[in-house]
Order: C-alpha cells, then sequence, then structure tokens
C-alpha cells in the first residue's frame, strides 16, 4: 500500500526527533526531510506538535496492539493479575514485548525520542 503525504510527515517527523530531539527538529526540517514545501506541510498538519501528537498516539495504539495480541493484562488490577502468574509465563511475555518494541518502527525511535 502506497503511504500517503500525512502518513510520511510524521513517520519522517518520527526519525528526526528520535535523532534530534523534539526541539532540535523544525517544520522546516519535516517538510525537507518528506520533500515538501513547509507551506504545504501545514496543510496536513497545523503545527509540529500536531504533528508530535500524532506520534504518541500511533506508539499508544501500537503498545496496545501487541499488549493484546500477546494476552500482556494491562488493568486498575494489574498487580492482581500478576500476583499469581507463573514465573515462565511472564518471562516469556516480556520477552516477546521488548522483542516486538525494538523491532516496531514506530516504538523503537518513540523510546529514543522519550529518552532525549
Amino acid at each position: 500500500m502506497r503511504e500517503n503525504t500525512k502518513e510520511i510527515i510524521w513517520k519522517e517527523a518520527l526519525i528526526l526527533f528520535s535523532k534530534h530531539g523534539y526541539e532540535g527538529v523544525s517544520v522546516k526540517t519535516i517538510a525537507n526531510a518528506v520533500g515538501i514545501k513547509d507551506s504545504s506541510l501545514y496543510k496536513h498538519y497545523k503545527s509540529k506538535q500536531e504533528i508530535f501528537d500524532t506520534i504518541i498516539n500511533k506508539a499508544n495504539l501500537s503498545m496496545e496492539e501487541v499488549r493484546n495480541r500477546l494476552a500482556i493484562p494491562i488493568s486498575a488490577k494489574t498487580a492482581d493479575n500478576y500476583q499469581n502468574i507463573n514465573i515462565d509465563i511472564l518471562v516469556s511475555m516480556c520477552s516477546n514485548l521488548v522483542s516486538y518494541y525494538l523491532q516496531d518502527e514506530i516504538i523503537s525511535n518513540w523510546l529514543i525520542v522519550k529518552s532525549n
């Protein structure tokens, strides 16, 4: 499937944010990375913050999806869910989750952004 410009923008911004931090990236820099004028970028996003918010939402959705797929319980009673869990199951869940986070394009770059 061909990516649309809006998707290309947030993906390029994510890469730039992971390398330079949020403050180190301008709208012009993002537009240049995408190959469009900064005025054209504003047709898709009203601000750099909106691009960043889109990335946060994408990262949250990706994390939620993998937790559901790996059957990792996250709720108000999370501690109760883990209290009597088999250690081998817990190790497997954690290993699978970390592996996914390191391999997923969105999450791995997002983790870098959050550490900057």
